[in-house]
């Protein structure tokens, strides 16, 4: 995991190629981005917007609903 920014409320890791974000068929659920960034703060996170599984790039994620809500 590649944390580039962490706020109170924000996440943003650098996703690599190869890395699904969330789960999917074929793909276990502790492969994914998401997961990762659950096990780092020890609680949900929440997906803000997602990249293909080949696109490498920043990821936003909220670390709470409430701000998971807002930047929806």
């Amino acid at each position: 995991m590649d944390l580039v920014y962490e706020d109170p409320v924000l996440l943003a890791l650098n996703k690599p190629v190869g890395q699904p974000v969330v789960h999917a068929p074929g793909t276990p659920e502790s492969a994914t981005l998401v997961a990762a960034a659950s096990a780092y703060l020890h609680a949900k996170a929440f997906v803000v917007h997602r990249l293909d599984r080949e696109t490498s790039g920043l990821l936003l994620f909220a670390k709470t609903a409430a701000a998971h809500r807002d930047l929806n």
